[in-house]
């Protein structure tokens, strides 16, 4: 996704990407692989699931 913005210091706008990956499958049922998904997807920067939500 791209947009644009009006720059209050330039007359040309201030350009913005953004790109997201998605990725899908099963979880891993082995435990040592299930810990390694889990790390890999849900590390320390990430954010909790709304409520209601399952996780």
């Amino acid at each position: 996704m791209t947009s644009t913005v009006p720059d209050d210091d330039s007359d040309e706008p201030l350009r913005f990407e953004e790109q997201v990956t998605v990725e899908y499958g099963p979880v891993p049922s082995g435990a040592e692989e299930h810990h390694a998904w889990a790390g890999r997807y849900f590390h320390g920067a990430a954010s909790r699931l709304p409520d209601g939500l399952d996780t």
